[in-house]
């Protein structure tokens, strides 16, 4: 089930398992944050996150703290599409005390994330 949200669009792949694709240009904020969070606390108890970064868009440290802070989230992979965005991610990945690995094939991703 695809949802269009302001932001972008976020797809329950699976129970536990939600895509989210920002639209392009969107720059994700605390507010947005918090809009996730409600929308995975009200369909799962433990979500999986793949974010897909095929669109290029800003994230906002307060974003990254919101979306870290709290203790809902079970895994989140990353698919990126090219190799800068890649690094990106990787310095993504410390602000996250779960499982949280970027990717450069979707596939891959959805795959490692429905086994976390």
């Amino acid at each position: 089930m695809k949802t269009q949200l302001p932001f972008g669009v976020v797809e329950q792949l699976a129970q536990d398992v939600f895509e989210i694709t920002p639209n392009a240009g969107v720059e994700l904020n605390a507010d947005i944050a918090k809009v996730l969070i409600e929308y995975y606390q009200a369909r799962s108890n433990h979500p999986k996150v793949l974010v897909n970064r095929t669109n290029e868009y800003d994230t906002s440290l307060e974003f990254m703290q919101t979306m870290t802070s709290v203790p809902l989230l079970k895994a989140v992979a990353v698919y990126v599409p090219s190799y800068q965005q890649a690094l990106v991610a990787e310095t993504q990945k410390f602000l996250f005390k779960i499982p949280f690995e970027r990717f450069l094939d979707r596939d891959e991703a959805l795959n490692w994330l429905q086994q976390q």
